[in-house]
């Protein structure tokens, strides 16, 4: 009996020990294994100057690790400086109301974005980066991303990067510069979403649609997979990347949009220009980030230049009882 006793004691102390570790390793990872120098949280006020005088995207964010950490890339350099990017140092600053976490970069080879500045004949290759930012270390909120750049003389500007990070209880998302200016401004006001309009690309300007909406695991994540493309051949060129938003009268959210190969648009509308190979795309939207309501589907596009243009894709999601479903703006989005 006392030997009984003492294994069923044992087998206690084992599965508490392993709930313990599942529950509270990521932190101590966070914590103890993390240095400062990746994610340094500060009281003071935000530093000056900041300038104008950049190009920069911030391309994706992605968890990294099953201990919460995420990676954060894209690309920035000083347009009067361009081929002085081995020669300044860079940082991203995740930036809020109250304080900031400044994040060390490494540098990222990016053979594309000479691409993007055809009137640059310095060699950008090295305008890339990388950073590593454990969800631990932030809390929760909204953070508007800077890049800092450091020159060998010791000047250091800051850039705004038009992109933020909102902490949300269990992850990190990415959003764009609507989701982080125009959108918030808005609703800050507390205007309709009709305040947007002279955002809005015209109904000729532009091709849309919205195929479906699919359960994608049972933690309640949905994708979404449609096709876009501006009409107008050299606007259409200087877009790099492309968004989903959900608005409703009271908030909002932004989705990244993943490019994927549509052949069936590109028959469809003859489309044979390189800038429109890729007309598809896909968003991943976890319920548990919706609160009930509905949502109008816009489609964000976002230029290399720094403009915007919103699309009205006429298509609306629903959140219920924890179900998201896909609806036409003339049956039930009203």
């Amino acid at each position: 009996m006392y030997l009984l006793k003492k294994t069923t004691l044992i087998n206690i102390l084992f599965w508490v020990a392993a709930v313990t570790y599942l529950l509270f390793s990521p932190i101590i990872y966070a914590n103890w294994f993390l240095t400062d120098e990746e994610s340094t949280r500060l009281s003071e006020p935000f530093p000056m100057p900041k300038t104008d005088d950049f190009k920069a995207n911030v391309e994706n964010l992605y968890l990294y690790n099953k201990q919460g950490t995420y990676e954060l890339a894209g690309w920035g350099f000083l347009i009067n400086y361009p081929n002085l990017i081995e020669e300044y140092s860079r940082e991203i600053i995740l930036v809020s109301p109250k304080k900031y976490y400044i994040l060390q970069t490494e540098v990222v080879n990016r053979k594309d974005v000479n691409n993007y500045f055809i009137s640059i004949q310095e060699n950008l290759t090295m305008a890339g980066f990388k950073s590593r930012i454990s969800k631990y270390k932030v809390t929760p909120g909204h953070y508007h991303i800077m890049l800092s750049f450091k020159q060998k003389f010791g000047e250091v500007v800051y850039a705004d990067t038009n992109h933020c990070i909102t902490r949300t209880p269990n992850q990190l998302i990415l959003n764009d510069s609507l989701g982080c200016k125009y959108l918030h401004w808005l609703m800050a006001e507390g205007k309709n979403i009709d305040s947007l309009e002279h955002f809005l690309a015209e109904p000729d300007e532009s091709k849309v649609y919205i195929d479906y909406l699919s359960s994608y695991n049972s933690q309640g994540v949905y994708e979404l997979t449609g096709w876009g493309f501006l009409t107008n051949n050299i606007r259409q060129s200087k877009i790099h990347s492309r968004e989903v938003v959900l608005v409703s009268p009271n908030q909002y959210y932004v989705f990244h949009a993943v490019p994927m190969q549509r052949k069936d648009v590109n028959e469809y509308f003859n489309l044979s220009d390189e800038n429109l190979a890729m007309p598809g795309f896909q968003s991943k939207i976890a319920v548990g980030l919706l609160n009930p309501g509905i949502y109008k589907i816009y489609l964000l596009f976002h230029a290399i230049d720094g403009n915007v243009i919103y699309i009205d894709t006429k298509r609306c999601v629903t959140h219920i009882n924890n179900n998201l479903s896909l609806n036409d703006n003339d049956k039930s989005c009203d």
